[in-house]
């Protein structure tokens, strides 16, 4: 799991880098956006599961361990998946722009 958010955070780098230098970077933004936000919905995921059924509570409840952190985060993650475009519309922006595939 460690190894993963690394690489997000290098995907993220690298769009970065390629702003900073004035380069175009649609699909390597595209590529950093579905990775990350599937990679949140995995980390939390695992969060809940580590947890057991105290992973599973909000966080005004008493048991609630991390504050319910890792069920609100699960939660919002879901959004994450669809706000800025789903993963299926940047997965197109990535085979056609990245990949240079065509678009049917």
């Amino acid at each position: 799991m460690a190894i993963q958010v690394e690489v997000g955070r290098y995907l993220c780098y690298q769009v970065a880098s390629l702003q900073a230098h004035e380069k175009p970077f649609s699909h390597q933004a595209s590529v950093a956006k579905v990775y990350g936000t599937e990679l949140s919905l995995q980390v939390h995921n695992v969060g809940i599961r580590v947890l057991g059924l105290y992973g599973q509570l909000r966080r005004d409840s008493a048991h609630a361990r991390l504050r319910g952190r890792f069920a609100f985060e699960y939660l919002y993650s879901w959004g994450n998946m669809f706000g800025a475009g789903t993963s299926e519309i940047q997965r197109t922006i990535i085979a056609t722009r990245g990949l240079g595939l065509p678009r049917d």
